[in-house]
């Protein structure tokens, strides 16, 4: 049921990714690029909860689950998790390096995570717009499937463009 579903997004997915994440914080790194991931990683965790929050409950509030306003949602999720995330990245993980004008390090952090965002849209347009939920699955969690998709394309891209282009020394 749907209602299984955010459960398992909303509270067991999380955990997991933060218990994933809390191990790689705890391992003794050499090098400054494994600590950042580490540290991303507990960022990229939350991101993926408060997105799951953020999605879902459009899809409750409104009881839309298919078509263009899926796609509308997944653009109002990305706004709000892509502004908190930039605070995370400069204040923790990327920590270290030289601080430079916030106003342009933002507008290079969402140009970064833009372009991440529209090959993750279309992905999640692509799945629930036009491949449609296989037989069996309710549009709801299919939606979620296609979202849960995007988290591996998040995490690498976005990882390697803030590091190389936003926060590079």
């Amino acid at each position: 049921s749907f209602l299984e579903m955010a459960l398992i997004l909303l509270v067991l997915m999380p955990l997991l990714l933060l218990a994933g994440a809390y191990f790689l914080c705890m391992l003794p790194f050499r090098h400054a690029s494994a600590a950042q991931l580490a540290r991303y990683a507990v960022i990229g965790s939350f991101n993926v909860a408060l997105n799951a929050f953020i999605f879902n409950s459009l899809i409750l509030l409104t009881g839309i689950s298919q078509g263009e306003m899926v796609t509308l949602f997944a653009v109002i999720t990305f706004v709000i998790v892509v502004t908190q995330s930039f605070f995370w990245s400069v204040f923790w993980t990327f920590r270290n390096t030289p601080a430079k004008n916030r106003t342009h390090q933002y507008a290079q952090f969402l140009g970064v995570s833009s372009s991440v965002a529209v090959v993750n849209i279309a992905i999640i347009h692509t799945l629930v717009s036009v491949v449609g939920a296989p037989a069996g699955i309710s549009t709801a969690i299919w939606a979620n499937i296609a979202l849960l998709l995007t988290v591996f394309t998040s995490l690498l891209g976005n990882f390697l463009g803030y590091k190389y282009v936003v926060f590079r020394h």
